[in-house]
C-alpha cells in the first residue's frame, strides 16, 4: 500500500483550474491595458506634431516682413498668414508634419492664428496661435474655444515685425 504522500504528488483538478484561472485574468487585465496604451501613444503623438505646428507657425509670423504697401507676410511655408496694423484672423488646415496641407487627405490638424494690433509705442505685437485636431474641428468664435475637437494646444506669441 503506498503512503499518503505518495498519492499526493501532483496537483488536483481544483488546483489546476484555480491556476489557469488566475493566469487567464492576468492576461486578459494586460490585453485590455494596450488599448489604454496605444490610444495614449496615439494622443501624445498628435499633441507633438500640433507643437511642431505650433514652433512653425511662431517663426513664420516672428520672421515676417512688411512689403512696400505695408503688408506683413509670414515667412515660407505660411506665407498665407498677413497682417497690416489692424487685427487679422487665419484659419489653416495642416497636415501631420505641421504644414499647411495642399489636399483633402493630408488635413490632420487645423490651426487658428489671432494677430493683435501693437498696444504700445515700441510696436511689439501680439499673436495668439491654437492648433486643434482632428481637422473637423471648429473654432467657436462666442466660446474663443475648439468645438468638434479631440484636443489642442493654444499659446501666445510675442514679436517685433521687422520694417
Amino acid at each position: 500500500m503506498k503512503t499518503l504522500n505518495e498519492r499526493r504528488a501532483g496537483f488536483s483538478l481544483v488546483e489546476v483550474a484555480l491556476a489557469l484561472g488566475i493566469a487567464a485574468f492576468c492576461l486578459l487585465t494586460l490585453v485590455g491595458l494596450l488599448s489604454v496604451g496605444f490610444n495614449s501613444m496615439g494622443s501624445s503623438r498628435r499633441t507633438a506634431e500640433a507643437s511642431t505646428a505650433m514652433v512653425q507657425i511662431a517663426n513664420a509670423i516672428r520672421g515676417a516682413s512688411a512689403n512696400s504697401a505695408g503688408q506683413y507676410q509670414g515667412l515660407g511655408a505660411f506665407s498665407n498668414i498677413s497682417w497690416n496694423k489692424a487685427s487679422s484672423v487665419t484659419n489653416i488646415e495642416l497636415t501631420s508634419g505641421g504644414l499647411p496641407s495642399a489636399g483633402p487627405s493630408e488635413k490632420s490638424h487645423v490651426a487658428r492664428v489671432q494677430i493683435l494690433p501693437a498696444t504700445n509705442s515700441l510696436g511689439a505685437r501680439t499673436a495668439f496661435v491654437s492648433v486643434a485636431w482632428p481637422n473637423a474641428a471648429q473654432w467657436d468664435e462666442q466660446r474663443s474655444t475648439w468645438t468638434h475637437a479631440e484636443g489642442s494646444i493654444s499659446t501666445w506669441v510675442v514679436f517685433m515685425p521687422s520694417l
